[in-house]
């Protein structure tokens, strides 16, 4: 083999390589990106032309119930967006307490304090009762897989 066609052959090995690592960084951004939900709709035909609308499932409009749960526990609500960002992300309650924990994905969510769980539904959300038997209490909350999203005090 000749040196020309060896340079060739590394050349083509370089570019496989390259086109890999720019194909794993495209899939590595992809799954790092929310899921969309989407809904088949039916194909309209217009003079050689062919169309498809997939629109994305967006929150549903708030119903009565949340509504009037938002108003009760304005100051007594834990929201998670998509990301499992909490806000407010620090609060202190006297014992006992009662809180809405408040889903603002799309997405089901694992909401764990203090080794308790609660499950919220896509864009639902959970009123919950503390109680703690020993005060003062520093209880920490996660979200899904994130870990201590928020802290909650709670004290006599």
């Amino acid at each position: 083999m000749d040196k020309k066609t060896k340079d060739q052959q590394n050349l083509m090995w370089a570019i496989l390589v390259v086109v890999g690592v720019i194909a794993a960084i495209m899939l590595i951004k992809k799954g790092n990106e929310p899921l969309e939900y989407e809904t088949q709709q039916p194909k309209t035909t217009t003079k050689n032309q062919t169309t498809t609308t997939s629109p994305v499932v967006k929150a549903p409009a708030p119903s009565s119930a949340y509504t009037q749960a938002v108003a009760k526990y304005k100051d007594r609500r834990i929201q998670f967006d998509e990301h499992c960002v909490a806000t407010p992300n620090n609060m202190t309650f006297k014992n006992p307490v009662t809180l809405m924990l408040d889903n603002r994905s799309g997405r089901p969510a694992k909401i764990v304090i203090s080794s308790v769980s609660y499950y919220l539904s896509a864009w639902g959300y959970k009123i919950i009762t503390i109680n703690q038997s020993s005060l003062p209490k520093n209880l920490l909350v996660d979200c899904n897989t994130s870990q201590n999203v928020a802290q909650i005090l709670m004290q006599r």
